[in-house]
């Protein structure tokens, strides 16, 4: 407890996103994030540091800082160099998002049975893809209630009630997030270099495949009927760019390519647009 306290009394220069805090116990360890953001296991081969992540999309506080919040619209019509650098404001730790912190969450994600239709891990079940079937034909807010799962969407569900277009994911830990597979589509710090191949979805990728690794799922975690709608709910690659910026996720109303996987590599970093955002990241 001693080394919490002086880890908290040696931050000075946070701003009021990160002013409030809160410990999260993780087996015998106390982790420490800004208030909503929820701690993320590092996972090998992607992340060597456990970190947090904002658990909303991010959402503009009216002075021009992102804020993770459940009230409030996604932060859109942002290109990604201003994004960031709104994340790095914040303070010492802060950053946007990474591919490689995606992928973290994101395995994560599809390794937790309740996530999964058929309560089970990939079997012939799916991954819920959240708002992303066009009704309505906007962005939506959060809500503080993890469990009022289906805000928004017309449709009804819980953290123990499935649908596809549940807004909710949980990790192994019990954190829950929201919004990372639909609403709006999110920055990464990463660009494309290289062309990926032919888009596809990710379900269908060959383990091994470079961008399985990049982008995919791991072996074990995708569904029985990977070659046939709705793709293990997984979503959908687009992967032949060779520059340009990367976003995550998909949005509100691109149907079956919408999931946790869901990748674009084909978009101008200095380009914005109203189904586009971000979040922020924090490294303890």
């Amino acid at each position: 407890m001693k080394l919490v306290l002086a880890f908290l009394l040696s931050i000075t220069s946070l701003s009021s996103e990160a002013a409030t805090w809160k410990k999260i116990v993780a087996g015998s360890a106390v982790q420490v994030c800004p208030d909503n953001y929820i701690f993320v296991p590092a996972l090998a081969g992607y992340t060597t540091l456990d970190f947090c992540v904002a658990k909303y999309e991010m959402k503009n506080d009216g002075y021009g800082m992102p804020i993770s919040q459940a009230s409030g619209s996604p932060w859109v019509s942002i290109d990604r160099p201003t994004a960031r650098a709104k994340c790095k404001a914040l303070g010492v730790g802060f950053d946007m998002i990474s591919n490689d912190q995606w992928q973290s969450i994101a395995r994560n994600i599809a390794g937790v049975a309740s996530n999964w239709s058929g309560g089970s891990v990939g079997g012939a079940g799916e991954l819920n893809r959240g708002h992303s079937d066009g009704t309505p034909n906007n962005a939506l807010a959060a809500v503080t209630d993890d469990n009022d799962s289906c805000n928004g969407t017309g449709q009804t569900c819980s953290l123990t009630v499935w649908s596809d277009q549940r807004r909710t994911h949980t990790l192994s830990n019990g954190n829950v997030i929201w919004d990372l597979a639909g609403n709006v589509q999110e920055w990464v710090t990463n660009d494309s270099n290289v062309s990926n191949g032919a888009t596809a979805y990710i379900s269908t990728q060959s383990d091994g495949l470079l961008r399985q690794t990049r982008f995919g799922a791991a072996t074990g975690t995708i569904c029985t009927t990977s070659g046939s709608s709705p793709y293990c709910g997984m979503g959908q690659g687009v992967f032949a760019a060779t520059s340009g910026g990367i976003h995550r996720g998909g949005e509100w109303s691109s149907g079956i390519p919408t999931g946790i996987f869901t990748v674009s590599l084909n978009t101008l970093t200095s380009f914005g647009s109203t189904s586009k955002g971000f979040r922020c990241v924090f490294i303890p």
